[in-house]
């Protein structure tokens, strides 16, 4: 029986997986194959891409349920893309931006999640920094439900990684279910949700909140570091 449990569940990815290749950008794969052969020839490591068009998927249902958006601008005639290495498994994963028109990386930063099947959920504002907040998803072995989450900004020059991390690197942003967003404290500010099971079996809801420097689990809102500041 587990045997077939775990034939099930390798389909089960696959399905998902081959999902998000369709909704992330698959049909642009020319455009990925250029970005491969473009890390090969600087980081000296095979990489298989994968992401958005931005100019295709805003507002797009059928791409992050309608969630990519470019509010200042600075994501137009680009690709969003991440990139998993082929071989190396130790290696990072990247997420990059891509301009189409000039055929080039404009910015790449490597990390190190712990979950698989990574996606880009969501292109927006969420944190009244005058900048585009890119976040992407991870679903978390070994049932795949639990969900890691990492955000990172864009001005249109630079890139950062703006998520707390533990001590292995991952990300502390962990739920059971699909994350939310919503302003708790009237601040113009984002916190961030999801819900989780304690040792008690008991459900409760998780508050992620921005400090002014990273996402994370700081037992406040960010109205606090606000007033604090």
């Amino acid at each position: 029986m587990k045997t077939y449990k775990g034939i099930f569940f390798s389909f089960a990815l696959y399905l998902v997986f081959s999902n998000i290749c369709i909704c992330q950008g698959i049909s642009d794969d020319s455009l990925f194959s250029k970005i491969d052969v473009t890390l090969l020839s600087e980081l000296h490591q095979k990489y298989s891409t994968y992401g958005v068009n931005v100019d295709k998927s805003i507002k797009n249902p059928k791409v992050a349920f309608g969630k990519i958006h470019d509010p200042y601008h600075t994501l137009a005639g680009c690709l969003i893309f991440i990139g998993s290495p082929e071989t190396d498994y130790d290696k990072k994963m990247i997420l990059g931006i891509y301009n189409i028109k000039t055929d080039s990386i404009l910015w790449s930063i490597g990390f190190s999640p712990s979950g698989v099947l990574g996606e880009i959920s969501e292109t927006y504002e969420i944190n009244n920094d005058g900048k585009v907040e890119i976040v992407l998803t991870f679903a978390l072995e070994p049932a795949g439900l639990n969900q890691e989450v990492w955000v990172f900004n864009w001005d249109g020059v630079q890139g950062k990684l703006i998520t707390q991390l533990d001590k292995y690197d991952h990300s502390v942003i962990v739920c059971n279910t699909d994350y939310g967003t919503s302003d708790d404290d009237g601040d113009g500010i984002d916190e961030i949700h999801g819900y989780w099971k304690n040792e008690n079996d008991e459900t409760e809801i998780l508050t992620f909140s921005w400090n002014g420097l990273l996402y994370g689990k700081w037992g406040k809102t960010s109205k606090y570091f606000s007033k604090a500041k």
